[in-house]
């Protein structure tokens, strides 16, 4: 749950700590850092979002300090007497007044909404706090169906802004979270960021957030860690510019407490979160992590990987929520003529990709949809598919430049290679696989150019001895250019296949196509 009106807020406490030889410029975590504190995303490195730099600064600025004053504070009962539009048009009018807000952009209700909530919950943090408790508001209302007003303005019956706690009468209204202090210029600004889509997912899917910080609320911290355990949700591990002790992040996995995935996630917080030191009945400076100025850095080594389950990559492959996922394949991404590559913007209103024989497409229809996705929607999906093509028949027999500057125009923030079957094809020994290799790279460096992220998913398991046997060297060719890759052949071996063991009827390719979007998110 987030933070009580009542708990005292403190601007983030960081210190420099010399790590020594090897580390370089990962100055960015506290003494306690050990190879579990990776990020479930398993980023390569730790990198500031690209709005940095300019919203850093800003901090304790100008921006920061002017607040939108709506005149109003809360009565006897923790509530707003005042209209939520009302106040919204005031803080346009004094927005547009500034220097900060081009005069032709309105203020919407729930960017202002968001900001009320940012301000109160951690208004005096860092740039990168402010964010990141938005896009837990914003991704726990999407898993709740509904939309930033729902969960933070309409919920209680009175909709009215306010406390979530009030003096001597708890929660009597019924609030997920406070939304009772005016925010600043700069905390709507980066309100605005996060409701645009632009804030680039800092906190890996947050959906709730907290602050064990103070001895007196959380004594044992890991009580807290277990509690949200329970519920499935976990902490999403380090993020660059928040201190986690001050606004710790919780992310809804699904997983249960004793199964293999929800034993590591534990462990890795507890490593983080296990023994605390005090200072005052706050966490002491020394415990907390330090993020400088400039950030290029190279991530812990990653905690081993679960052991395979029904969910076979463990921890999520990628992130989907609120972004542009481009889905890049052959046969099994799309159904189409082999005369040339199918390049498909997936519509929500398109239901025939539901019962497709081509996973993947059922896979992108899905992830549209926020369909068995974990709570995940993406903003857009596209699929660039061609029957029978592999990694090296992309590059040498089809228009490259033209299907890369084709996929460009979509702007992609995340792109899910699925390639392997014609791959095996093209040969598995040492030189084929250099070769393969080698086209597999251009992919990933042209997409990567594009600034999206790239992940691949493996070959499936097979009922044809060929592919059976040349499956292990793709997928191993596959984990070494892309990192992040998802074996499906657990999730492929019940499914129904046509005669030649390779590809799926509708009914396995709807099968698969929902396990994959589950799997991959």
């Amino acid at each position: 749950m987030p933070y009580d009106d009542n708990r005292p807020k403190r601007g983030p406490g960081m210190i420099l700590l010399a790590l020594g030889a090897g580390v370089g410029a990962a100055l960015w975590y506290s003494r306690r850092a050990s190879a579990a504190d990776s990020s479930p995303r398993g980023s390569s490195s730790f990198r500031y979002a690209s709005w940095h730099d300019h919203y850093a600064p800003m901090v304790g600025g100008p921006a920061d300090a002017k607040i939108l004053s709506s005149g109003c504070t809360p009565d006897a009962n923790g509530n707003i007497q005042c209209d939520p539009e009302t106040m919204r048009a005031g803080a346009e009018k004094q927005l547009k007044a500034s220097s900060f807000w081009p005069q032709d952009k309105p203020l919407d209700l729930a960017t202002y909404t968001l900001a009320r909530y940012m301000h109160s919950e951690i208004g005096s943090g860092r740039a990168e706090e402010r964010v990141a408790v938005g896009e837990a508001a914003r991704n726990r209302a999407h898993l709740q169906n509904t939309d930033v007003n729902g969960i933070l303005l309409y919920r209680q019956p009175n909709h009215l802004y306010g406390q979530i706690n009030v003096p001597g009468k708890g929660n009597i209204n019924g609030r997920w979270a406070a939304t009772s202090r005016d925010p600043s210029i700069l905390t709507t600004l980066l309100a605005d960021l996060v409701m645009s889509g632009r804030s680039e997912d800092i906190t890996h899917g947050a959906d709730d957030q907290d602050g064990l910080e103070f001895k007196k609320y959380f004594p044992v911290p890991m009580d807290r860690i277990l509690s949200e355990a329970k519920a499935g949700r976990y902490w999403v591990g380090p993020v660059p510019g928040i201190d986690h002790w001050k606004t710790t992040l919780f992310r809804t996995f699904g997983y249960k407490p004793d199964s293999t995935e929800g034993k590591a996630l534990i462990e890795r917080a507890r490593a983080v979160f296990g023994n605390p030191v005090y200072d005052g009945g706050v966490v002491a400076k020394s415990m907390r992590p330090v993020w400088p100025a400039k950030l290029d850095a190279p991530a812990p080594s990653p905690a081993p990987a679960p052991a395979q389950t029904t969910r076979p990559s463990g921890a999520p492959l990628v992130h989907v929520n609120g972004e542009r996922v481009l889905v890049f394949g052959d046969s099994l991404s799309h159904p189409g003529a082999d005369a040339g590559p199918v390049v498909t913007d997936v519509r929500a209103t398109d239901t025939s990709l539901a019962i497709s024989s081509a996973p993947g497409a059922v896979m992108a229809a899905r992830l549209l949809a926020g369909l068995d996705t974990n709570g995940q929607r993406a903003e857009a999906v596209r699929i660039n598919a061609k029957v029978g093509r592999s990694a090296r028949s992309f590059m040498l027999n089809e228009n490259f430049a033209n299907l890369i500057a084709g996929d460009a125009s979509f702007r992609p923030t995340k792109v899910i290679v699925m390639l392997g079957t014609n791959d095996i094809d093209r040969g598995v020994g040492t030189s084929a696989l250099e070769l393969t290799k080698d086209s597999m790279r251009k992919i990933r460096d042209a997409y990567r150019a594009m600034g999206a992220e790239v992940v691949a998913i493996g070959p499936p398991s097979y009922k044809n001895g060929h592919y059976t046997e040349g499956a292990p060297a793709i997928l191993a060719a596959m984990r070494e250019v892309f990192g992040q890759v998802l074996d499906p052949q657990s999730l492929t071996t019940d499914v129904s296949r046509t005669p030649d063991g390779i590809h799926f009827t509708q009914a396995g390719g709807a099968t698969f196509g929902k396990r994959l979007a589950q799997a991959v998110t």
